[in-house]
């Protein structure tokens, strides 16, 4: 799932929880806003492989789900 949405980070999580938190990997880009606060809990299913800081208060994480068990 790759999102960038230009600030409606919230919205996308709120309308499409089930299919981001089922995803093998999510590309995000955030701006001015932390992982925790755009998807809430998202960490719990994914790990973060990469974050960078972007100009203009942004920032870009590749997740990938957990293993279970």
């Amino acid at each position: 799932v790759k999102i960038d949405v230009e600030g409606a980070e919230g919205e996308v999580w709120d309308g499409g929880r089930r299919c981001i938190s089922w995803a093998k990997w999510v590309l995000v880009e955030l701006h001015g806003c932390t992982l925790g606060m755009a998807f809430k809990r998202l960490e719990e299913t994914h790990e973060v492989r990469f974050a960078a800081d972007k100009p203009g208060n942004m920032s870009v994480m590749l997740l990938e789900r957990k293993r279970s068990g």
